[in-house]
């Protein structure tokens, strides 16, 4: 049966569509496959205003399904939709958008650093240029462009702290699902975490070049890899950057800081980075492969790491098959993703004996 319905829906239809979501789609991988595609279909064609409309029902499903399943979409939509429309209701919905970035960066191009630059000059082009709409102000609406372009003007100006506090004020404002009645019901993240989020990613694209970009995702993936940076060599937030740290502080986890080889600056992402004075070029940087360990080693650990509920099946599937892309990637095997498979026969998911007993 069809998820979508033409038109727009609102109040109990939306309260109908969500339990339809969470009980027959959401876990459901073949059933969640289904609905992205006739989701896509939906939104193809369209642009911010038919997403601003269905921002509380039609919308809010494709961006969770989409941002769920990000590395396994072509570039082209992670482009023209999951960057350039998606990413301001993403934040709301608590998705580390941050973090699912670089693990797409790292599971599609990593190996290829000419690739990854060019690749992230789009992907830096399509947040810095995005036409979604965030809310509204003073009877307006208000886009990702124009915020960005905001934040940029009072970074040029030195950062004043009277203009710093104004700009956090409005964002806030901006970005709280309060104003949306339909939207706050299924929206839980705090507006403080949301434009924290929201500035650190627009810092993060407006100082890290594509010459870094390389080193950021190499580092963020293999983290053990790197070795104890040499004292007193962190690369320190420009003065003049708007800084996360100056919104009222909420119970939300930065991101993790990435860490580098001796003679390399820390990087500590999302938060901007201007001109990092590297000594070495990132080409330069030499990483040596893990030694790789046992399919039934890494079922050991994934066992021991997620908790499980009375029926033996793991509470936060999404996270475990994301640790097995992070393994995957980080150890250069792609079957490492299908260590747990979703059994058609039996409709849950289990572990893959074959791959298990090689």
């Amino acid at each position: 049966m069809a998820f979508v319905t033409p038109g727009t829906i609102n109040g109990k239809q939306i309260e109908e569509k969500e339990k339809q979501f969470r009980e027959n789609v959401f876990s459901n991988p073949v059933a969640a496959e289904a609905t992205l595609k006739e989701l896509h279909a939906f939104f193809e064609k369209s642009g911010p205003t038919k997403d601003w409309e269905n921002r509380a029902s039609y919308f809010r499903w494709y961006t969770e399904l989409l941002w769920r399943r990000l590395n396994s979409q072509p570039r082209d939509i992670f482009l023209n939709i999951a960057i350039a429309r998606q990413l301001p209701l993403a934040m709301l919905l608590g998705i580390d958008v941050w973090r699912e970035m670089m693990w797409y960066l790292a599971e599609w191009i990593a190996d290829d650093e000419k690739d990854l630059e060019e690749f992230y000059e789009k992907i830096k082009k399509s947040f810095l240029e995005s036409r979604a709409i965030v809310g509204y102000w003073q009877g307006k609406e208000i886009a990702v462009y124009q915020l960005v372009n905001e934040l940029k003007t009072i970074n040029d100006r030195g950062n004043n702290s009277l203009e710093v506090a104004e700009y956090n004020a409005k964002l806030k404002v901006v970005m709280s699902a309060k104003n949306d009645p339909e939207l706050s019901k299924y929206v839980l993240v705090d507006p403080n975490n949301a434009v924290i989020r929201f500035v650190d990613l627009a810092n993060f694209f407006t100082g890290i070049t594509s010459d870094t970009i390389w080193f950021v995702v190499d580092t963020f993936a293999h983290p053990e890899e790197i070795e104890s940076p040499v004292p007193g060599e962190e690369i320190k937030l420009s003065a003049t950057m708007v800084k996360s740290d100056q919104i009222a502080p909420t119970s939300s986890s930065p991101a993790p800081s990435i860490k580098s080889t001796p003679a390399v600056p820390v990087i500590t992402p999302p938060q901007a980075i201007i001109n990092p004075p590297f000594q070495k070029k990132v080409s330069e940087v030499k990483v040596e492969k893990n030694s790789k360990i046992s399919y039934a080693e890494m079922r050991a650990k994934i066992e021991s790491q997620f908790r499980k509920d009375q029926n033996g099946q793991f509470i936060n599937i999404s996270e475990v098959l994301r640790e097995l892309q992070r393994l995957a990637a980080k150890f250069g095997d792609d079957q490492v993703r299908d260590l747990y498979i979703f059994s058609e026969k039996d409709s849950k998911f289990e572990w893959n004996s074959k791959l298990l007993n090689k």
